[in-house]
C-alpha cells in the first residue's frame, strides 16, 4: 500500500488595503462597535452595546458620508489569500482625479479586519463648511447625555484647533490655512490587532497628507496613542470626560495631535 500523501499546508493569508465598498458599511459599523466593546468608557455611552438599532444608525451615518461627503474616504485593511493579494492591494497612488478612492478599481474580497475613515480637505472650504457639524441621530437605548456632551465637546475642540486660524479664513476666503487632513477613526477587529491593520490604514493617509504638504489631525484614544506618536504626531490639547457623571466610573481622555508634514523622497512611501 503507498504511503497517504502529505497533509496541504494551511493557506497563508496577507492583510491588503482596499477601498471601501458601500455594501460594506454595515460590516464598517459593526466592527467599530466590536473593537470598543470592552472599554469602559464604550460601554458607558452604549450601555447595550451593538444593537440593531445602533448599528442600523451607524450605517446609516455611513452611508450619508460614502455618497455625500466629497471629503470622506472609507479605506479597509482585508485578510486576503496570499494566492490572491498581489492583485488586490493598492497604494495611496490608487486614486481618482479628485483625489478619492475608486471603489471599481478592485473587487470587494477578503474579510474585512479593519478601516479608517478620512476627511480630505484638499481644496479651499468656506467657514460655513469648516463650521459645519456632521448629522448624528442616537437610538433611545444610548446614553443620550453621555454622547452628546463628549462628541459635542469633540466637534468643538476639532473645530477650535483645526480651525485656528480663523481670520485667515474670513479675510482670505478659507485659502491654504484650512487645507488639512483628518482621521475621523480607525479601528481594527480585537482578533487582528497589533498585526500591522492599524498601521497600514495610517499610513495611506499619511502619505497623502506629505504629498500634497498639509498636516493631518485626530484625536486619540489609549489604546491608539502609542501608535500615532510612533508616526509623528504630537499632542495639542485633550478632551477629558467624568465618566461618573454618566453613569460611569473614572476619567476618559481623548488626546487631540497633529502630524505636520514630512517630505518624503522621490520613489519612496
Amino acid at each position: 500500500m503507498s504511503p497517504s500523501p502529505p497533509p496541504s499546508p494551511p493557506p497563508t493569508t496577507t492583510l491588503s488595503l482596499l477601498p471601501a465598498t458601500r455594501p460594506d458599511l454595515p460590516t464598517l459599523a459593526q466592527i467599530q462597535l466590536e473593537a470598543f466593546s470592552s472599554s469602559s468608557f464604550q460601554t458607558t455611552l452604549f450601555p447595550l452595546g451593538a444593537t440593531p438599532a445602533t448599528l442600523a444608525r451607524m450605517t446609516e451615518r455611513f452611508e450619508r458620508a460614502f455618497d455625500g461627503d466629497e471629503f470622506s474616504r472609507f479605506v479597509t485593511v482585508r485578510e486576503i489569500l496570499s494566492s490572491s493579494s498581489s492583485s488586490s492591494s493598492f497604494s495611496s497612488e490608487s486614486r481618482d482625479d479628485g483625489g478619492g478612492m475608486d471603489s471599481g478599481e478592485v473587487g470587494g474580497e477578503g474579510k474585512i479586519v479593519g478601516f479608517a475613515r478620512w476627511h480630505c480637505f484638499e481644496r479651499e472650504r468656506s467657514e460655513d463648511e469648516w463650521m459645519k457639524e456632521e448629522k448624528r441621530e442616537w437610538p433611545p437605548e444610548v446614553n443620550l447625555g453621555a454622547v452628546q456632551e463628549f462628541f459635542g465637546e469633540l466637534e468643538a475642540k476639532r473645530r477650535g484647533i483645526m480651525g485656528g486660524k480663523r481670520h485667515y479664513l474670513s479675510v482670505a476666503k478659507g485659502k491654504a490655512d484650512d487645507v488639512r487632513t483628518v482621521l475621523g477613526v480607525l479601528v481594527v477587529h480585537p482578533a487582528y490587532q497589533r498585526r500591522g491593520a492599524g498601521a497600514k490604514l495610517l499610513e495611506w493617509g499619511l502619505e497623502r497628507a506629505d504629498t500634497l504638504g498639509i498636516p493631518s489631525y485626530l484625536e486619540a484614544s489609549k489604546a491608539g496613542y502609542g501608535l500615532y506618536q510612533k508616526h509623528g504626531y504630537e499632542e495639542v490639547d485633550e478632551v477629558v470626560t467624568d465618566m461618573g457623571k454618566w453613569g460611569g466610573e473614572g476619567v476618559y481622555r481623548h488626546i487631540c495631535m497633529i502630524r505636520q508634514p514630512v517630505r518624503r523622497e522621490v520613489g519612496r512611501s
